[in-house]
């Protein structure tokens, strides 16, 4: 019986010490949750709007390209005003607010108006068939496309190309008048579902007058079917026939339409959300949209470049020596991002078309009350004067000297090129495949599910098989997502290969923060943990996203990914040789050099944790770093 008072004392005590809540650091936790999830809501979705807007790949590359390399030179600069006047948690608040509005600005660009265009069609019907004739001259003379106006067989060759690549369809409206070669006068025409001769009577709708009009739902099923084909030759015309079955009038399906005699008729056919392949005018790239919206967007960059440099530092500064504290803060930032990231998918769900449409205003709205938030939290954080955020790249030049060093961050460099094509332009190729807002929304609930448990793990994994394998597993990884991008025909199966982000980015990260301290030479791992930061999501993702909006419009959507994953097969193999051959490196960490040592005891930047723990904080902080940059959407964070 006297125990019982010590068992309930003990029992208080721990209870005290498991809920003791440090309000020191509730507003880093606040933070961060609120301005991740503002990342989370918005912008994963921006290149879709951007696509929306009527921006070509290649112009979207260069918008979501340029920003991380200014925001790679902006940040330390705008961090060292900071540290001269002492104003870092006033540059902070004042950083995310304006994030906020000069994104809710760019809701004021005007979209730029659809490239049109007409396909001219002649239409052919009797009482057992109709069809479409389309003949071309043998004599080589070309159509004028300034207007993007078609003959059908020519728009077929351009048509069946896209649907193939993309595995999508065009719905498309037929409007026809009587041709003026047309033998006989007063045809009518029968809209029926019976695949009988058509009799004296018409067994569906009749249509005594023209013109008339009708719609074509799924187009490369007539492309793909035609009649006669090119052996119907006349003269010096080649005529080819496309059989016409399943179309609609008046919001009625019919199989088929046939006419009491034989009857011509010119058509017009027009689609709805022609791809740009189609119709493609030069006159319309770098106009007053792109113009705008890369000055708006520039500005939202530069003010969102440095936050999250600023709030890690007031993040360490808070922490004192307690670094491995870290990622627990952070990690409210990744919660953050994922419950608003499904929130705000859901929103564009609902308001939407059954979730065929995407619905962006809300979205914007969303990410500026969030950004306001994170700056009004800002202000409760209690920073002391100390604090330095603007001398990341000291030794920059000398460390550059060091070549196993500089062939490590090209190999940085290639997982941030990754990142940036995945971010810019996987939902935009996810988009040409038919997908909705859910599978957006689900792809990056996924990504969030896979990175945070890898991350947590990946010290236990680094140290039984080492950095420098972990590095081979996560450029292997790398090949086999991208790999699986481009084989992709139903957009939901995207989420089966979303798990290999923990890989590609979770291992990768804490991996290579650990290398990097192996490798660093003396009194240089804090910068060089800066500089894989600005490697990776700066230069790296700029440069990705580049070279992506480049090879989508010359090679194609699936064949861009491709050139990825065969890149990461050839680097795997280099970087092996390089390492085994020339470097001789250890696989696995070794103990902290002395300098190390002493350099960890002082230091307070992220590189200068202790190497018995492989940056796991680091790592873990770093799961939502791909937000600070993102530009995009899949999209990102610095280092």
């Amino acid at each position: 019986m006297n125990n019982i008072p010590e068992i309930h004392v003990t029992s208080q005590g721990r209870l005290a010490s498991c809920c003791h809540v440090n309000r020191k650091l509730l507003p880093i936790k606040g933070f961060y949750f609120a301005f991740l999830a503002a990342v989370g809501s918005l912008l994963p979705f921006i290149a879709i709007y951007m696509k929306q807007l009527g921006l070509t790949p290649s112009e979207t590359g260069i918008l979501y390209g340029s920003m991380p390399f200014i925001g790679f030179f902006v940040r330390p600069i705008i961090g060292a005003v900071a540290d001269r006047w002492r104003k870092h948690k006033l540059t902070l608040m004042i950083c995310s607010v304006l994030t906020g509005i000069f994104y809710l600005l760019i809701l004021t660009i005007p979209a730029r108006e659809h490239s049109s265009f007409t396909v001219h069609v002649q239409l052919d019907c009797n009482v057992q068939d109709s069809y479409f004739r389309d003949c071309v001259s043998l004599s080589g003379a070309k159509v004028d496309h300034t207007m993007c106006v078609y003959g059908l067989s020519e728009f077929a060759d351009k048509m069946l190309n896209i649907t193939a690549e993309n595995n999508t369809d065009l719905d498309c409206d037929v409007h026809c008048e009587e041709s003026k070669d047309s033998i006989s006068k007063d045809v009518d025409v029968c809209f029926t579902n019976s695949s009988h001769e058509l009799d004296k009577q018409c067994d569906g709708t009749l249509i005594s007058h023209v013109p008339f009009s009708f719609g074509l739902a799924n187009i490369s099923h007539v492309l793909k079917n035609e009649l006669v084909g090119d052996k119907n030759t006349i003269s010096t015309m080649k005529c080819r026939d496309y059989d016409l079955k399943s179309l609609s009038h008046n919001g009625q399906h019919y199989w088929q339409l046939l006419c009491d005699q034989e009857g011509t008729f010119d058509c017009d056919m027009t689609c709805v959300n022609p791809p740009p392949q189609l119709c493609v005018q030069n006159n319309h790239e770098f106009d007053y949209t792109f113009g705008w919206l890369f000055l708006i967007y520039l500005i939202a960059n530069l003010a969102f470049a440095p936050v999250f440099s600023l709030a890690d530092s007031a993040t360490f500064d808070t922490l004192g020596k307690r670094h491995h504290k870290f990622g627990e803060q952070r990690l409210w930032g990744t919660v953050g991002f994922a419950l608003f990231a499904i929130t705000s998918t859901f929103i564009m769900y609902v308001m939407s078309n059954q979730g065929d449409t995407f619905d962006s205003k809300v979205p914007f709205y969303i990410f500026t009350v969030l950004c306001c938030i994170a700056a009004g939290i800002a202000y409760f954080m209690d920073l002391s004067s100390s604090i330095k955020c603007g001398s990341m790249f000291d030794n920059f030049l000398a460390l550059m000297k060091v070549v196993q060093v500089l062939v490590f961050l090209l190999i940085v460099l290639f997982f941030g090129m990754v990142t940036g094509a995945i971010e810019s332009f996987l939902f935009w190729y996810l988009s040409d495949l038919g997908a909705t807002t859910v599978v957006f929304g689900l792809s990056l609930v996924i990504n969030c599910l896979f990175e945070v448990p890898l991350l947590f793990v990946s010290g236990m994994i680094i140290k039984r098989v080492g950095a420098v394998p972990c590095l081979y597993l996560a450029m292997l990884a790398v090949a086999l997502r991208m790999l699986g991008y481009s084989l992709l025909t139903n957009p939901w199966w995207v989420l089966l290969i979303e798990p290999l982000h923990g890989v590609t980015f979770g291992i990768m990260w804490a991996a290579a923060s650990t290398y990097a301290a192996m490798i660093a030479p003396p009194g240089m791992s804090a910068t060089i943990q800066g500089l894989i930061g600005g490697m990776h999501f700066g230069i790296g993702k700029g440069l990705g996203s580049l070279l992506t909006g480049f090879l989508f419009e010359r090679v194609g959507e699936r064949w861009s990914f491709r050139v990825y994953a065969i890149a990461a097969v050839c680097l795997l193999g280099m970087y092996a040789a390089l390492n085994h051959l020339v470097f001789h490196s250890h696989t696995r960490p070794s103990p902290a050099r002395p300098h190390q040592q002493q350099e960890d005891k002082s230091g307070t930047d992220l590189g200068d944790q202790p190497n018995d723990q492989p940056l796991l904080a680091a790592a873990t902080d770093l799961s939502r770093d791909r937000s600070d940059e993102l530009q995009h959407s899949p999209n990102s964070v610095p280092a």
